[in-house]
Parts: structure tokens; sequence; C-alpha cells
């Protein structure tokens, strides 16, 4: 399955990863990490695995939405919301060398949700290294997202992600390489184009306050890259987290504020672009729910507001998700 996998990325990206060295350093990354994975499977080790389906329910106000309103768009007037339901998988495989310190994984995680990732995760005593590369399969933008009556097209997101922790410091950096399919106002101005990268560093710190109970502030920097300067941006941003994981139960809180200041004067409205975003979010798991060994339950809820100085990039979204599966 991994190797097969491994194929499919290269045959699609023969003609287009090799132009850009990002999308070279990733395709590199995905054929080690398959290697590795590949090389050890065979070795003494643990093989787990679960498997369930997930149920998103979005009410979104997104006028860059490529599943909001796609008509009698107002370039002057905030979005208006639109209703969707989703399903995910929620699959994952994960492999334990015999002495246990590395583990390789496989599947949909739930903090790259629509996205298939690889990688692999080895600890050496209270430090540990993560690193996975994914592919988004789900994106969905406008061709044009400045006219009156819009046509949907595909984006694709891909790329890795870093994770060091010491103890209770985390840092991680995420590259996310974006291609919009068929970018038409970006051929209609070349500050628009859409087609880049974006850089996140992110810092964290965990302090314990009570068994199973601890605060995890964190702070993160930034880059969005983009061929259009009048996408390209630099952003930072603060979080707070509580979480709690006692036995069965695991429930992560979360708050978050963000600011994006563009580089360049947007061409539709002669004006630079400015976002100031906040949300909240809570998780819980439960596993063995009512006696019923290795199955899980899941359920979620997310808010997010974006206020922007151009009110037509105003957002706003609340999701609902509710999940189940199995553990092998």
């Amino acid at each position: 399955m991994i190797d097969s996998l491994c194929r499919s990325y290269a045959l699609s990206a023969k003609n287009t990863l090799l132009e850009n060295p990002l999308k070279k350093a990733y395709l590199t990354l995905v054929f080690l990490l398959s290697s590795l994975t590949i090389a050890t499977i065979s070795n003494a080790g643990e093989l787990s695995a679960k498997a369930g389906l997930g149920i998103i329910f979005i009410n979104k106000a997104d006028n860059l939405w490529g599943r909001g309103k796609g008509d009698n768009i107002d370039l002057n007037s905030a979005p208006k919301s639109r209703s969707r339901v989703l399903t995910v998988p929620m699959i994952e495989a994960k492999y334990k060398s015999g002495s246990k310190d590395t583990e390789y994984y496989l599947g949909a995680l739930s903090d790259e949700p629509s996205s298939i990732s690889l990688g692999l995760k080895n600890s050496f005593g209270k430090k540990s290294f993560d690193a996975h590369a994914f592919y988004s399969f789900a994106g969905s933008v406008w061709e044009d997202p400045y006219v009156s009556n819009r046509v949907r097209t595909d984006m694709k997101e891909y790329g890795a992600r870093l994770t060091y922790t010491q103890k209770e410091f985390l840092l991680t950096y995420r590259l996310a390489l974006v291609d919009v399919q068929n970018d038409v106002v970006g051929s209609r101005f070349s500050d628009l184009k859409r087609d880049g990268s974006v850089h996140l560093f992110k810092g964290a710190l965990r302090i314990p306050l009570h068994k199973g109970l601890s605060l995890n502030p964190g702070a993160q920097y930034e880059i969005g890259s983009f061929r259009g300067e009048s996408n390209s941006y630099t952003g930072v941003g603060l979080s707070l987290g509580l979480n709690y994981n006692a036995g069965d139960l695991n429930i992560n809180t979360n708050i978050h504020a963000k600011k994006n200041d563009f580089n360049k004067d947007n061409p539709i409205f002669s004006e630079k672009r400015q976002d100031k975003a906040a949300g909240a979010s809570v998780i819980a798991t439960l596993a063995n729910p009512l006696g019923f060994n290795d199955f899980f339950v899941s359920a979620g809820l997310t808010a997010d507001k974006t206020d922007s100085n151009i009110r037509f990039f105003d957002r706003r979204a609340e999701t609902l998700f509710f999940g189940a599966g199995y553990k092998f």
C-alpha cells in the first residue's frame, strides 16, 4: 500500500514537482519515509490500526471557499453563510519497532484533516522527533472569486511537518505547498496568483496542573509566499490550550488569535489587506465506550471568525464533528 502510494505521487508529479526545489524536497521525503518503513516492517515489532468514519457539519461564510455561494457575489459585502455535510475516513496504521523507540504511521491524522499522512516518530529518553509528509485531497476554490457567477476548481495542498519535543517543550515547522488547478484570476492579475507555499513555525509549552490536566500556551509565526504578491503575507499568533487525559477519556480545548499582514495592495480593491482572526475549539475522544472494548468515539466543536479591513475577506465558520471506529 505504501509503495503504491509513492508510485502514484511520482507519476502525478512527474512534470511539475521537479520544477520547484520545495516540491522536489517533498517528493524526496515521501520516498525516504516509505523506504524506511518498508525496510523495518519485516523486523519483529508491533502493528496496530484503527478504522472508522466521521461526519462533519460545516456552516461557513467565506467568499474564497469553493463550496460556498457561487453566484450574485457583492464585492462590497461580507460573505453569506452556507452549510455542508461531509464524511471523512478515520483510518490509521502504526508499526512500532522491536525496541519501541521508533514508530511508523500511515493514515488520516486528526491534526491533518482531509489528508493522508506518512511519517515516523523516534523517541530517545524524554526527547522525540516526529516527521511526516501529507497530501490533502479535499481542497476546492473558485477559478476567479471576484466575479458574479463563479466556477469551482480543485486546489491541491501537500507538504511536510517536523516536530521536536523535549520534556514539556514542543517546536514545530510545517510546510504546505499550494497548487490551484485553474487559476483564472491569477491570469487576469499577476499579483493575485495563488500557487505558492505556507511556512508555519510554532512553539508550545506544556504546564502540568494536576494529574491528567495541563495548560498549553503557544506562539506561532507564519509566512505565506505566493506567486502573487497581493496574496503573500506574514502573520503572528498566540494560543492557549487546556487538556485533560485520564484513562479512556481525552479532552482538548483551545483558544487562539492571529493577525496576517499582506505584502501588496489587492488590485481589485486598491488596498492592502489585513486580517485579524480568533477562534476556539473543544475535541473529546472516549475509548471503550459503555464497555465496548477496542471501540472509540470522538466529537468536536470549533468556531472561527476573521475580521478584515476589506469586508469581502471577512470569514466565519462553525464546525461540528462526530466520529466512531474500532481499534485492531
